[in-house]
């Protein structure tokens, strides 16, 4: 099963400073619990144009700028709530606001398709979209339109590498105030020049997704590195 939490720095803590603690001190230790699958943490950079950078520090649409992705994989939910959540003192010891979710990953455009051959590369840059359903809405309809979305995405965005939906299953814990979202998209770029270039939404996309799509957020991360020990 597969298990994301966004985490968010604890003020008077710089973006780059939360970010080391986390990578050096929280996630080796998520990494080492005896029943993961496997973890993976990628860091937020701010918007690739400066001119957004000091927007991309507020909240949009009641929802927390956040500065950590960190996904994970169990056997089970039990198996999360026994191992992990334990751990997620220290987030709130360290005044971090946080949520957890577990999800259903909807692989619609594999990545190591791009990353395959002598010409091959991993990503330079991901874009998570996280939203909530349309108003009115069942996350059966939801999941459903967003499914039938991804024609028109993979067709409108070549240049996209990566192109996965989760859809939230459970909401398994948070710190108060934290808005919770119903899915989120994960799309990767091989360079930031393709994202800031050839990543423009068509009107067909436009159209479509205000059938789905109600309030969302976007944050732009590095490639996603991996604290699962290597054996040997």
């Amino acid at each position: 099963m597969k298990f994301v939490t966004f985490v968010s720095r604890p003020a008077g803590l710089s973006r780059s400073e939360f970010q080391t603690w986390f990578t050096d001190v929280y996630a080796p230790d998520i990494g080492g619990l005896a029943g993961i699958r496997g973890c993976l943490v990628r860091e937020t950079h701010g918007s690739p144009d400066p001119a957004d950078e000091a927007e991309a520090e507020r909240p949009v649409n009641n929802f927390e700028p956040y500065d950590i992705v960190m996904e994970t994989w169990f056997s089970s939910t039990e198996d999360f709530r026994r191992e992990a959540r334990p751990l997620e003192v220290r987030l709130r010891e360290k005044s971090c606001r946080y949520i957890s979710y577990r999800v259903t990953p909807r692989l619609q455009k594999d990545p190591r398709i791009a990353e395959a051959g002598s010409r091959g590369a991993r990503p330079e840059v991901t874009v998570i979209f996280s939203f909530t359903w349309a108003s009115g809405l069942s996350a059966e309809q939801g999941a459903r339109y967003w499914d039938e979305h991804t024609a028109i995405a993979l067709r409108a965005q070549p240049a996209m590498t990566k192109y996965e939906q989760n859809l939230v299953e459970e909401v398994i814990s948070w710190t108060a105030g934290t808005r919770a979202i119903d899915a989120y998209g994960d799309f990767s770029f091989r360079t930031m020049h393709d994202l800031m270039t050839k990543f423009i939404a068509a009107d067909e996309e436009i159209q479509d997704a205000v059938r789905w799509n109600g309030k969302y957020q976007v944050a732009f991360l590095g490639d996603a590195r991996s604290f699962i020990p290597q054996s040997g």
